[in-house]
C-alpha cells in the first residue's frame, strides 16, 4: 500500500480557444490556441484537422502549431490528443479548401523585369496574401497585385535558361507549383 498526500489531482479541462487560419490546404501552418492543450503530459501524441493527421511543429500548454497535410475539400473537427490520452476538440474548427492550382502564366516566357500574370484557383490557399513567387530558384522582385485567382509578378534576374518551375507561396505557408511553367530566354 502506498500512501501520501497530494499524490494525485484533477487538471482544469483543456479547451481550444482559436484556430488560425481556420481554413486552408496542404502546407498551411495552423496555430491552435487554448488552455491545457498538453493534457497533463509532456508532449502531444497527435493533432488532426478535419480527420487528417497534421504534422506537429511545436506545442506547449497554450499554443500548438501544425502543418496541414493533403486532403480533399471538407469541414471537420480540430482534435488534439496528448500522450496522456487526454483529448480536446473543436467541432467544425477546420475547413480544407479546394486544392489550389495554377492554370497558366502569361506570358510564359521572357527575361528579367517582365510582368507575368499567374492565373489559377485558391492561389492564397485560404490565407490573406501571396507572399512570394519563385521562378526556379529565384524570387520575384515584386508582386504588384494578387488575389485568389491572379497574381502579378515581376520576373527576377536569373542565370537559368529554359523552363523552370513556378511556385506561389501563400501567407499560410502553402506552396502551389507549376512545373516548367515559365521559360527564361535570352
Amino acid at each position: 500500500v502506498v500512501r501520501g498526500n497530494n499524490l494525485w489531482g484533477y487538471l482544469v479541462p483543456a479547451a481550444i480557444a482559436s484556430v488560425s487560419p481556420s481554413s486552408g490546404q496542404a502546407g498551411a501552418r495552423v496555430t491552435i490556441e487554448g488552455t491545457n492543450l498538453l493534457g497533463g503530459a509532456a508532449e502531444l501524441d497527435s493533432v488532426s484537422l478535419a480527420n487528417q493527421t497534421a504534422t506537429l511543429l511545436s506545442a506547449n500548454e497554450s499554443v500548438v502549431v501544425v502543418q496541414a497535410q493533403f486532403r480533399s475539400a471538407g469541414v471537420g473537427d480540430v482534435v488534439v490528443t496528448a500522450k496522456s490520452g487526454a483529448v480536446v476538440s473543436l467541432a467544425g474548427g477546420w475547413t480544407y479548401t479546394p486544392a489550389p492550382s495554377i492554370s497558366g502564366l502569361f506570358p510564359n516566357a521572357g527575361q528579367a523585369g517582365a510582368l507575368v500574370v499567374i492565373s489559377g484557383t485558391q492561389l492564397r490557399s485560404g490565407g490573406a496574401h501571396v507572399v512570394a513567387v519563385y521562378f526556379g530558384l529565384d524570387v520575384a522582385t515584386a508582386i504588384p497585385a494578387e488575389n485568389d485567382t491572379h497574381v502579378l509578378a515581376v520576373v527576377p534576374p536569373s542565370s537559368q535558361l529554359g523552363p523552370v518551375t513556378v511556385r506561389v507561396v501563400a501567407d499560410t505557408g502553402a506552396v502551389i507549383e507549376e512545373t516548367a511553367g515559365f521559360s527564361f530566354v535570352n
